[in-house]
């Protein structure tokens, strides 16, 4: 189990966050006349994908641009380095393995009980 209750936190909001990304993005798509919005999105995927290694460069470049003008405007990315502190944070076995030695060894002031 996970016992940081902040990286439990900041899972279940990166859960909702995405969930309700991808609902207001299908909710956008059904705007779309004819039923097309979803195929649309897969044709224009796969352009993307198939063009030759010149279109590539061509998108590759403009995807660059954009990225570098949201970054003027915006200020640099700051979700990586917070995802990688935030993997920093979680034990791996050896860790848990030992918070459970310590917890058992009554180093730890005991739990508060909550009256209710």
């Amino acid at each position: 189990t996970l016992r940081d209750p902040y990286i439990s936190l900041v899972c279940a909001a990166f859960l909702a966050g995405a969930s309700t990304a991808i609902a207001v993005f299908t909710w956008v798509l059904s705007f779309v006349p004819y039923r097309l919005g979803l195929p649309i999105v897969v044709w224009a995927t796969g352009m993307a994908m198939l063009l030759p290694e010149d279109g590539r460069a061509w998108v590759r470049r403009g995807v660059l641009a954009l990225k570098a003008a949201k970054e003027r405007r915006l200020g640099p990315d700051r979700l990586v380095p917070a995802v990688r502190n935030l993997w920093q944070r979680i034990p791996d076995s050896r860790e848990a393995q030992h918070w459970d030695l310590f917890a058992g060894c009554l180093l730890l002031p005991p739990a508060p009980q909550l009256e209710g």
